[in-house]
């Protein structure tokens, strides 16, 4: 998830570290159904769901917050890129 969160301005080439600062996450879906329930057992399958898919959250703890080393050849592929 945290892969997935990174946006470009999150690498530093200058430096050579990226710094994560978020992750994508699934949040599971919610019924949305109010007086008659809709009849199905899961969240997802409610015609009138809500709160769920995927989200960019913050990192779990705090150390999910990090700095990481770039190595350079993998730098310049980025910057190919």
């Amino acid at each position: 998830g945290e892969a997935l969160g990174l946006w470009w301005r999150d690498i530093d080439f200058d430096a050579g570290r990226l710094t994560v600062r978020r992750a994508l996450r699934r949040h599971a879906w919610l019924h949305g159904c109010q007086g008659a329930p809709c009849g199905q057992k899961r969240g997802a399958e409610c015609p009138s769901r809500h709160g769920g898919g995927l989200v960019l959250d913050e990192p779990k703890s705090r150390a999910g917050r990090r700095v990481i080393g770039v190595p350079a050849p993998l730098l310049v592929q980025l910057r190919e890129h």
